[in-house]
C-alpha cells in the first residue's frame, strides 16, 4: 500500500485496503498461520470474498505502470543508475 500511495494511485489503493480489511490480520507473518488464517476467511470453499475486487481491480483504467514511470521520472535520486 505504501508504494501505491507513492505513485498517487487512488482506486487500487482503495482496492488493496478493502482487501486487506477481508482478510484481517493473521496471527503472524508464517505462512502457516497465514494459510490456517486465509482458510478460516474462506472457511466453506465457496467463499470467494475477494471476487468483487478481483474484477474491480482488472476494470481499473489506473495505469499502473504509467504512474510508476511517472514517479522515478520525478524521483530520479531515488533510482540512482
Amino acid at each position: 500500500m505504501p508504494a501505491l500511495e507513492a505513485i498517487g494511485s487512488k482506486q487500487n489503493l482503495s482496492i488493496a485496503r478493502r482487501a486487506l480489511a477481508i482478510f484481517g490480520k493473521p496471527a503472524s507473518l508464517g505462512e502457516d498461520h497465514r494459510g490456517k488464517h486465509l482458510a478460516k476467511v474462506t472457511e466453506d470453499g465457496e467463499n470467494r470474498p475477494w471476487e468483487k475486487l478481483e474484477t474491480e481491480f482488472y476494470e481499473n483504467p489506473e495505469d499502473l505502470e504509467a504512474m510508476m514511470l511517472d514517479f522515478i521520472a520525478r524521483n530520479p535520486a531515488e533510482f540512482p543508475v
